[in-house]
């Protein structure tokens, strides 16, 4: 049975099993559990508990003494939700479907830390986190797959790196691509309302935060991590709210959205930048584009030199990681989550440690010598502190060839083939080393395997089935020009050799141009592209009608 408790920020339902003192000082219950009204209230107590806290040494609640108090928080709004509090878990707590005008009501599931029982006066940090759901139970992820946040977390405690903090973990809905985006993608034909997302995160959910529990408020003190929309909404937000959330985290962000809108809005961004910003992108991510580096990549680091010409200082506040053979899903975004918590709430600085490690990573251990495969990117990654995995801008990795008549090294640190052969490259940072070997070649192919899917009607229409395309090895757009081989009932299958790197377009058709697919409805549809670019690449289409069925 739930208690009401009223207080200055409207009325707040509580599960009875919560203790009173959940709720933070900056609201004044009027409901006195312990017979003291004020409790909360005592300022040089929370001075005492911050100081010991976050190393604050005058209890002003302004650790780095950029005049950010978090030891009071502001005054909540008039007329915020009523919320129900619900204990789900020895120290989760979950609010159930906050409202917000225009938005599709949200749970938020939120993690307490070890301390938060036994240390009443204290008040701690807050880490927002979207895709609540797939936080901390696999039983609840989207994928059954949990970032394991509570348990990462933990051990950073435990370990002294990161300080405690509180999590709150914002589910989707399934109005999710619309939440994350700030404008449409005609290419998805949805998306628009971060704007009032990030109005929620601010006017709404964060002063309910406040109020129930006992929070340090200031940006210094209040970080926001996504990934995928996630991260895109996260950089949108640090540019929408940031005097709310300084410490920003962008995990595989999808900054290819509508035309890499927000990517742009970020370049031309006149405002505060934030105390500290992570971006990150598996090498496995995204299409694959020049230097055999992915667009997911490419943006990233694209982002991240934004980040760096506004005067954030990598290492101290950014940091960016491109890990090796990563892809695109929870596994992968809690396999690196140590690091993009100790940079974003760790008390040291990546680039105030030794590099205890580094690794040189091609993107390409093949290239050729000339042509559209001849460039392959590089990654540096560093091991800082033994803990915190970085990678590093090539201009700062003092890449090098033992062999420049080989391959030589660019100063945007991308790796040319000049002629046949071997070559070395090395990389020096912070008195660490590492190398690694490319291979030049004269002519170096990749085989392209399409598989299509066509209509159950193709059998009765003549039953085969080809490609056209604009390259030689695709028959010039010869309606004919490539022949497919069955492989089941409407799954049809071919192999091309083609120079590694190489873009290409095509069609399909069933050998001649009055049988070229077509639209489900009948109408017109683009050349579809594709790209040569590992020595296996697999493309998977399906057509879904053809011309002369119409």
């Amino acid at each position: 049975m739930a208690t009401q408790l009223t207080s200055s920020c409207g009325s707040i339902a509580a599960a009875s099993l919560l203790a009173i003192s959940l709720q933070g000082s900056s609201c004044s219950s009027d409901t006195d559990t312990d017979g003291d009204a004020d409790a909360d209230a005592d300022a040089d107590a929370d001075a005492d508990a911050d100081a010991d806290a976050d190393g604050d040494a005058d209890g002003d609640g302004d650790a780095d003494g950029d005049g950010d108090s978090d030891t009071t928080c502001d005054p909540p709004p008039d007329g915020l939700p009523e919320v129900t509090v619900e204990r789900i878990g020895e120290r989760l707590v979950r609010f159930e479907a906050v409202p917000f005008p225009g938005l599709v009501p949200r749970d938020v599931t939120i993690y307490l830390p070890p301390s938060y029982e036994s240390e009443p006066e204290r008040r701690y940090p807050v880490l927002y986190m979207h895709d609540g759901q797939n936080l901390f139970d696999p039983a609840k992820a989207a994928f059954g797959v949990a970032w394991e946040v509570d348990e990462t977390l933990d051990a950073l405690e435990a370990a002294g790196e990161v300080e405690e903090h509180i999590v709150v973990g914002v589910h989707n809905t399934e109005d999710r691509i619309a939440d994350y985006t700030p404008d449409a993608d005609p290419d998805i034909g949805s998306g628009g309302k971060a704007d009032l997302y990030c109005a929620f995160l601010t006017d709404v959910l964060k002063p309910i935060v406040d109020s129930t529990f006992r929070t340090r408020c200031g940006r210094s003190s209040t970080a926001l991590v996504g990934s995928s929309l996630g991260g895109l909404v996260s950089l949108h937000v640090a540019m929408c709210a940031p005097e709310t959330f300084g410490l920003i985290g962008a995990v595989s962000p999808s900054l290819w959205w509508n035309d890499r809108s927000v990517l742009e809005a970020f370049r031309s961004y006149p405002g505060e930048a934030p105390e500290r910003l992570w971006l990150d992108c598996g090498s496995a991510e995204g299409d694959l584009g020049e230097h055999f580096m992915t667009d997911c990549v490419a943006d990233v680091r694209e982002a991240r030199d934004v980040a760096i010409g506004m005067g954030l200082a990598f290492g101290d506040r950014v940091g960016a990681l491109e890990p090796m053979g990563a892809v695109h899903d929870e596994a992968a975004w809690a396999e690196r989550l140590d690091s993009i918590l100790r940079f974003l709430l760790g008390r040291d600085r990546p680039a105030d440690q030794a590099v205890t490690s580094l690794e040189l990573h091609l993107y390409s251990e093949r290239i050729a010598a000339s042509g559209p495969s001849s460039t392959t990117a590089v990654a540096v990654e560093a091991l800082h502190g033994g803990r915190t995995r970085l990678t590093w801008p090539s201009e700062e990795a003092g890449l090098a060839s033992r062999s420049p008549d080989v391959a030589s090294v660019g100063s945007d640190g991308i790796v040319s083939g000049v002629s046949e052969g071997s070559a070395v490259i090395e990389a020096a940072l912070r008195g660490a080393t590492a190398e690694a070997t490319v291979e030049v070649q004269g002519d170096l192919a990749c085989t392209v395997e399409l598989s299509v899917t066509v209509p159950e009607i193709t059998d009765g229409l003549g039953g085969t089935v080809s490609l056209a395309g604009d390259r030689p090895e695709l028959g010039g757009w010869d309606a004919a020009g490539l022949s497919f081989a069955r492989l089941g009932s409407t799954l049809w299958v071919a192999t091309v050799d083609l120079p590694c790197g190489a873009a290409f377009e095509y069609k399909y058709t069933r050998g001649d141009w009055d049988t070229v697919e077509k639209a489900a409805d009948g109408s017109e549809i683009a050349n579809r592209s594709g790209q040569a670019v590992f020595e296996l690449t697999i493309i998977d289409d399906t057509v879904e009608s053809w011309a002369d069925q119409w």
